[in-house]
């Protein structure tokens, strides 16, 4: 029954994370390594997804809420993007996503 609860509030991409599994444990040791504040792993994967995230046919809401949601979940692991700036290349407006380091 617990491992049904927590499947079932499963994101597609934590679903992702548990496939084959078949216990409760097992699952809340695969979630907890797979987003603790300490995954390089969940950091850099996070902020492939942001780097290769395009527009397509999102609309811009949806975009943003996609952007956002990458950005949320970096801050929760401890790495915040802390600004987003706009740089122009050959007429094209290309989004960079700064994240500034701890001093």
């Amino acid at each position: 029954m617990v491992l049904l609860l927590i499947k079932s509030s499963l994101s597609k991409e934590a679903m992702a994370e548990v496939i084959g599994l078949s216990s409760s444990r097992q699952v809340w040791l695969a979630l907890e390594n797979a987003y603790n504040h300490d995954s390089l792993e969940r950091m850099h994967t996070l902020r492939d997804t942001l780097r290769q995230l395009q527009k397509g046919s999102s609309t811009v809401s949806e975009f943003g809420r996609k952007i956002k949601l990458l950005c949320d979940q970096l801050a929760a692991i401890g790495h915040p993007v802390n600004e987003m700036i706009a740089l122009k290349d050959n007429h094209t407006w290309n989004w960079c996503l700064v994240q500034k380091r701890p001093t």
